[in-house]
């Protein structure tokens, strides 16, 4: 097939690039218009006319590198970065103004870092396309990356010099830039447990011992990967955050029930998850505190202060928002990371933010759809590990915002500032766009795959 056939064969996210355009357009223009900061640093026809020129090359991209690939992920994708950059400058721009009244104030400036992250993360997703000519390739490197991903956690635990949160040990400090490796070590032990998995999927259901009504596999075939889980949960542990072990068990649990379908396991693996949760709430005082702060206003001029800021924000915003640039999301502490969704609650209401968790959800729908349709069970793991661990972040940020769930400090995909989490979400992205572009080749397509492949194996 010529490229002009291949480009002419991607209507539907050429058409969604259009629409994603014209939303983070009318969002920038409104925005723009309603701050009068003289801090507010977005140039909207300037962002405007590098949004399009980036979504036209990416499609010239995706085109010639993944052109069988899901036509759906990276223009919601786009739309979510594209928000979330113009939402960090408008709350750059209310930092700034704020340390403007008070010179003991440190301002929080993250819209011109997230631009250039959004840029390294396009290369590197390019990068990883390219690279990677065929998913299920990587099984031969599966244990490699998975020792790695320990390798980077530990290095996170270990490493020494000054740390943005005394309380974690999550970030390593180089020339003055701080880097989250755990972000890219997730997706390295996804791949190791999907090649696990996959290569010993049967001997959960085959052979083992029956103890409590389940069926526990021989120790022996499932040594390694224990090993490995033990290990990485050991030093998630140590690293003194929890939203990183819920996340990581949360995912490999799900991975489990895909490979077996042992609704069993799953149960054994929610109360082991309960279990944990329960010993971390004795044993740290930050964990007490989020805990605490189910209740907002229990403490809302200290320890609840935080959660009390969310509540009022989301009040503020009701069902349509103050409108862009128009409320307080700023009074929200960390409203550029961990609280971004409370900042478009209030200046978008239900409205914006049920728009944007939609948006997020259909991404985590097209993985899975790959993951239906990807032809190898290491590839149909692999996918539906990464469709999974977005939908557990997804779920633990907008629970723990709206306090539902106790804060885990995990950020909102592609719309939070962060360098490692956008670029480490790119990595993900480009790997499930690989996967999709491997099994829809050939003109097939999601609705061709027959059997459901959520379940690879039976048994209870």
């Amino acid at each position: 097939m010529t490229y002009l056939k291949r480009l002419a064969a991607r209507r539907t996210e050429r058409l969604l690039f259009v629409l994603v355009l014209a939303i983070v357009a009318a969002a920038a223009t409104a925005t723009g218009a309603s701050v009068t900061s003289p801090h507010y640093s977005l140039d909207t026809r300037w962002f405007i006319i590098a949004c399009a020129v980036t979504l036209l090359v990416v499609h010239l991209v995706i085109t010639a590198v993944v052109p069988s690939s899901d036509q759906i992920i990276m223009p919601c994708v786009a739309l979510l970065n594209g928000v979330g950059i113009v939402m960090l400058h408008r709350l750059d721009a209310a930092s700034l103004d704020r340390a403007d009244r008070n010179p003991q104030y440190i301002p929080v400036v993250a819209g011109p870092s997230q631009l250039r992250f959004t840029l390294l993360g396009l290369v590197v997703f390019v990068l990883v396309a390219v690279v990677v000519r065929n998913g299920a390739k990587l099984a031969g490197y599966a244990n490699l990356l998975g020792l790695a991903g320990l390798v980077m956690l530990l290095v996170a635990l270990l490493w020494p010099g000054d740390r943005l949160d005394d309380t974690t040990r999550i970030w390593i400090s180089i020339g003055g830039r701080s880097i989250q490796p755990g972000e890219l070590a997730k997706i390295l032990l996804i791949i190791y447990f999907a090649y696990f998995l996959s290569e010993h999927r049967h001997s959960f259901n085959l052979a083992g011992t029956k103890k409590f009504g389940i069926v526990f596999p021989r120790l022996r075939d499932v040594a390694q990967v224990v090993v490995f889980w033990g290990v990485a949960m050991v030093i998630l542990v140590f690293q003194n955050d929890f939203g990183p072990v819920l996340l990581l068990f949360g995912t490999a649990v799900a991975m489990l029930y895909m490979a077996t379908g042992r609704t069993s396991l799953v149960g054994l693996g929610l109360v082991l998850i309960g279990v944990g949760g329960w010993i971390m709430y004795h044993v740290s005082e930050k964990i007490q505190q989020r805990i605490q702060g189910l209740d907002p206003l229990s403490d809302p001029t200290n320890t609840t202060y935080q959660a009390a800021e969310a509540m009022f924000s989301w009040s503020w915003g009701g069902l349509t928002g103050t409108g862009l640039g128009r409320g307080w999301p700023q009074d929200v502490p960390v409203a550029h990371t961990d609280f971004i969704l409370t900042a478009f609650g209030e200046e978008t209401g239900l409205a914006g933010v049920s728009a944007l968790i939609v948006v997020s959800t259909l991404i985590v729908a097209r993985g899975l759809v790959a993951a239906l349709a990807a032809a190898d069970p290491f590839s149909k793991l692999m996918a539906g590990g990464f469709a999974v661990i977005m939908m557990i972040q997804l779920f633990t940020v907008v629970a723990g915002t709206s306090a539902l769930l106790p804060m885990t400090g995990l950020t909102t995909p592609f719309v939070s500032a962060g360098g490692s989490s956008l670029v480490s979400s790119y990595i993900l992205v480009a790997l499930l766009m690989r996967i999709s572009d491997t099994a829809y080749r050939g003109h097939r397509r999601p609705a061709a795959a027959r059997r459901p492949a959520t379940v690879m194996g039976g048994g209870q």
